[in-house]
Order: C-alpha cells, then sequence, then structure tokens
C-alpha cells in the first residue's frame, strides 16, 4: 500500500493580516534581492551565502520554507555541508 501524502495545511487569518504578511514577503524577498546584488556577478549557484536580518523571526521562517521546499533530509544534508564548508574557510585566530 502506497503511503497518501498528508494534504496541505490551512491556516485562517484575518485579511488584514494577510496583507500585512504579504507586504512583509515582499520587504523580505527584496532585502535578498538587494543582498544578493552586492555579491553578483560573483555567486555561483551551488555557493553557500549567509545574510542577516534583522528581526530572528525571519530565518527561522526562511528555514521552514526551505525545509517545506526540499524536505527535512535534503535540508540537513545542505546545513551539514555548509557549515563544513564554513569551518573550512574560517581563519585561524
Amino acid at each position: 500500500m502506497t503511503e497518501q501524502p498528508e494534504p496541505p495545511t490551512d491556516l485562517t487569518l484575518p485579511v488584514v493580516v494577510w496583507r500585512n504578511l504579504a507586504e512583509d514577503l515582499h520587504a523580505i524577498a527584496d532585502a535578498i534581492e538587494a543582498q544578493l546584488e552586492t555579491f553578483e556577478p560573483s555567486l555561483k549557484d551551488e555557493a553557500y551565502l549567509t545574510l542577516r536580518f534583522d528581526l530572528a523571526a525571519i530565518p527561522d521562517a526562511l528555514e521552514r520554507l526551505a525545509r517545506a521546499q526540499i524536505g527535512d533530509e535534503a535540508f540537513e544534508a545542505l546545513a551539514a555541508e555548509a557549515a563544513q564548508v564554513e569551518s573550512e574557510t574560517e581563519e585561524p585566530e
């Protein structure tokens, strides 16, 4: 028997909250694009990049989105690879 995928999770919020979230998501996307543009054209798609955000909730939300997009196992593998790359490129003190 094949395993049935779980149905998508619904989230019910007031329209004003959805509008505010949309504005926030646009602002986050703009911030990501602006940070990426500072590194162009030197960035390769397979490179790792750490971006900084003023609010701690933003990286948490982006991690959840990334996990939903590629799956927990793939996310963990990429995170481990990124940590390895970062430790190899750190300058000795």
